[in-house]
């Protein structure tokens, strides 16, 4: 496959961008404004979750996400209340082909086609199993054992934890 090369919107050619993901400037170190005879591959770094680049343009310094640079050099602009996606949810992958404009609602429901959401045991502030939530859903159907409050006296929870649970605002997946 051929590496393609786009200039980087808005960077007056000082930064382009490959179809791969790669990113290389023509900036001289040292020497605002002037361009280099070649270009110099830009190590990309872990920065708010995905791969960025450090810029530095008209003096100001930025760091940009390398899938962002991608889209609006092959793609366009960011259309209003887009987000760059990365279809394979792996942010590492900055590929254009894995690549998308997309809504929030878009980018949610591809973090869960991909199993990244966090919920139920995963997420960090859980204080019950499913095991422990399957077996107050079934106490809570149990007419002779269906009061909230010993249910939360017993699993250690509040009385509107086993409320939300049996209203489905809580662990409504188990």
């Amino acid at each position: 496959m051929i590496e393609t090369w786009k200039e980087v919107p808005g960077y007056d050619g000082f930064y382009d961008v490959s179809d791969l993901g790669q990113v290389r400037s023509w900036k001289v170190p040292g020497h605002e404004g002037y361009r280099s005879k070649a270009p110099k591959p830009m190590t990309s770094a872990w920065r708010w979750g995905y791969l960025s680049v450090h810029i530095r343009h008209r003096g100001v310094s930025t760091s940009r996400p390398v899938h962002v640079l991608v889209l609006e050099s092959f793609v366009g602009p960011r259309p209003e209340g887009h987000l760059g996606c990365h279809g394979d949810g792996d942010r590492s992958n900055c590929r254009l082909d894995n690549l998308y404009w997309g809504t929030h609602a878009q980018n949610m429901d591809d973090r869960e086609r991909h199993g990244r959401t966090v919920r139920g045991e995963r997420h960090h502030a859980a204080l019950l199993t499913e095991d422990q939530v399957t077996e107050i859903k079934g106490a809570l159907s149990d007419p002779y054992f269906g009061q909230g409050v010993e249910l939360a006296a017993r699993y250690g929870v509040s009385a509107a934890t086993i409320s939300a649970i049996k209203h489905g605002r809580l662990w409504a997946s188990v």
